[in-house]
């Protein structure tokens, strides 16, 4: 595997060496090597078919499961560019990033009847919809049962389906990619947390994946078995978990969703050997009593990401289960790997040290990056881009930090508003928009506070209108989050509104969100 590759080259390289072996398992179905290959292969042809061309864009609105890395694959190898979109998203986000991407294709879940029946009306007039479902690839016995809870909701007769890419006409000719085509569009929020699209290469990818790789030494071999929990419609979860594995030669165990009780059996019963996660994954895995029983089996090496895990967690999960925790660094705009803790003498709560080929600069205290992994940019966003992607390849993080004496890289704010929780970026400003909403509710600012289980909970402090001042009680929080669950995704809605007569802010008029997190850490630890 060598940096000038693309990530079919890579693909066909190791179904070359290793045409047999498990590449997928999802609920005891094996695919090998070879048939992943071949399913690509179909997908691909099926694009050609549709004419779909190199260049066009084919969005994926999937859990874990082989249609995902087989579309993927085959969209990769077809010269088109993979979306990526996040089934936890609303259904106005969706359509806000189909509108930016104008994919020709759309692969969605039969499970997400609700958002397909919207996005069919609404979505951009060239993109077909193509709807498969888990049934594809269940065991007799759970095949019915989906199917059963899955009867109510018919598609119509037009619609694509996945059997359908078996009927497409194979063509021997390949389509010619290069590392600098593009590869992924991942999106990711702004600050005001409006949906932008990274352009992520080929290049960029199969770097990343080396420079995971390279961090790690020989810890992943052909014989590592991955346990795929961490959602690949993640930058993380597509880079870490399936871009190394199908590398390298690995098995990966799908779960559509994460449940740490059936999990935890997955991994005993498959015997996995390498598990990327989120922080939440071990601390709730931890509260399971099946956990013991990883110490007796294969496991080896964890990684995690997406959020600051816990030092109690970390220890506690490596105590219990005798496997390493490898706490990395990045953004969906660095492919995502910026920095890795070594395996053996890290540095729990440290970011790590920078991966390598990448360069690292603190100018201000924030973070600026350079490497192969950096984006190509924002799609259709050059003013964006032009903000955080300097012409000599600079990339500023918005993330403040500093750097110990061996190069070991320590968080220590953030520029942008952004709290991270549940492995997800969620941007204050959208929940605060929601909140100033509610007739009562003249100001809102939200914040992020440490949480073992989940990285960050978000807590809201609102202040009356006028016509309330005096009266906080009025402001009843139990409805106020009631209000906000109608109008935002679960991950979305804060577990506490606390109201106050008025805000902490600086002279400018800007609210003093570290006053709030402050004094609120400062209550919560003092309360019995």
């Amino acid at each position: 595997m060598n940096s000038n590759m693309t990530i079919p080259n890579i693909f066909r390289e190791t179904v070359s060496n290793h045409p047999n072996e498990t590449a997928l398992v999802f609920y005891d179905k094996k695919i090998t090597y070879q048939e992943l290959s071949d399913l690509s292969s179909r997908f691909a042809f099926f694009l050609r078919d549709r004419n779909i061309k190199p260049g066009d864009r084919v969005a994926f609105l999937l859990p874990n499961c082989p249609q995902l890395v087989a579309g993927y694959l085959g969209a990769l190898r077809a010269g088109c560019i993979a979306v990526s979109l996040n089934p936890l998203a609303t259904t106005d986000e969706l359509s806000e990033m189909l509108d930016q991407a104008q994919p020709k294709l759309l692969v969605t879940l039969k499970d997400f009847h609700k958002h397909n029946a919207v996005l069919c009306k609404i979505m951009p007039l060239k993109t077909e919809m193509m709807v498969v479902g888990l049934d594809d690839y269940l065991p007799w016995h759970l095949k019915l049962l989906y199917r059963l809870k899955n009867l109510r909701h018919s598609l119509p007769d037009e619609t694509l389906r996945w059997r359908d890419i078996f009927w497409a006409k194979g063509c021997a000719a390949s389509t010619h990619i290069t590392p600098s085509d593009l590869a992924v569009l991942q999106f990711t929020g702004g600050t005001t947390g409006v949906s932008k699209a990274v352009m992520l290469t080929h290049s960029n990818l199969v770097n990343n994946a080396m420079q995971a790789m390279g961090s790690v030494g020989d810890a992943i071999t052909p014989a590592s078995v991955f346990m795929g929990a961490i959602p690949f419609f993640h930058v993380y979860g597509l880079s870490v978990c399936m871009n190394i594995a199908l590398a390298q030669g690995c098995s990966v165990v799908l779960t559509p969703r994460f449940n740490a009780k059936q999990v935890i059996r997955l991994m005993l019963k498959h015997k996995v050997t390498i598990f990327p996660g989120i922080p939440r994954m071990f601390s709730v895995m931890l509260k399971e009593r099946e956990c013991a029983g990883l110490k007796e089996g294969p496991l080896q090496l964890c990684f995690s990401g997406a959020g600051a895990l816990d030092k109690d967690v970390k220890r506690e999960f490596e105590s219990g289960t005798g496997a390493k925790i490898v706490e990395g660094y990045g953004l969906s705009e660095t492919s995502p790997i910026v920095s890795v803790n070594p395996i053996y003498g890290s540095r729990p709560g440290s970011l790590g040290l920078p991966v390598a080929g990448t360069e690292v600069k603190i100018v201000d205290g924030e973070l600026l990056v350079r490497g192969p992994q950096v984006m190509a940019g924002y799609w259709d966003k050059p003013k964006e881009t032009a903000e955080v992607l300097s012409r000599d390849g600079w990339f500023s993080t918005g993330d403040m930090v500093q750097m110990d004496k061996d190069g070991f890289l320590w968080l220590t704010d953030r520029k942008k508003d952004l709290i991270k929780t549940r492995g997800e970026n969620v941007y204050p400003s959208e929940i605060e928009k929601v909140l100033t909403g509610y007739g009562m509710i003249q100001e809102a600012a939200v914040i992020g506070v440490p949480d073992r289980d989940l990285g960050e909970r978000i807590v809201a402090f609102v202040t009356p209108l006028p016509m309330f001042q005096g009266r906080l009680k009025a402001l009843n929080s139990q409805e106020i989050i009631m209000f906000c669950e109608k109008c935002l995704p679960a991950i979305k809605v804060p577990s506490c509104v606390i109201a106050v007569d008025e805000l902490p802010k600086n002279i400018l008029g800007k609210v003093l969100k570290k006053e709030l997190r402050a004094s609120f850490i400062k209550k919560t630890q003092n309360s019995p």
